[in-house]
């Protein structure tokens, strides 16, 4: 992703979905998710602002977008904004860029909704 703090918390969520990561790894991945929200001054708004770029993103709701549950997209997002972290700046960018990859993967967006409420431990 665009950013270093990206990189090193797709790292942990590797390690986690490995199940490789250690404790102290799940904790820095919250840590930084939480420090993360501060910087949005509060989840409301950055999950808010998550959700319109990345339903921009996946093709609105004549798209992809328009094709996942409300639970679907909920986890999408959560697991956007934990991997990602991104700025206000970088918001933007990032969605595609998140978007990007998984169609590079070949995974059908839906599949990998599902797949993100799993590791959540949504379902």
């Amino acid at each position: 992703m665009a950013s270093k703090r990206a990189d090193a918390q797709g790292d942990l969520i590797f390690k986690i979905s490995r199940r490789t990561a250690k404790q102290a790894d799940v904790e820095r991945l919250f840590a930084n998710y939480e420090n993360w929200k501060k910087e949005w001054h509060g989840e409301v708004r950055a999950y808010g602002a998550l959700t319109d770029e990345l339903a921009r993103a996946c093709g609105g709701n004549r798209g992809e977008w328009g094709t996942l549950t409300e639970g679907e997209r909920a986890a999408l997002t959560y697991y956007f904004g934990l991997l990602c972290l991104p700025t206000e700046d970088s918001i933007e960018r990032d969605a595609h860029e998140f978007r990007g990859l998984i169609r590079a993967d070949g995974t059908p967006l839906r599949d990998f909704a599902q797949w993100c409420r799993r590791f959540l431990g949504w379902s």
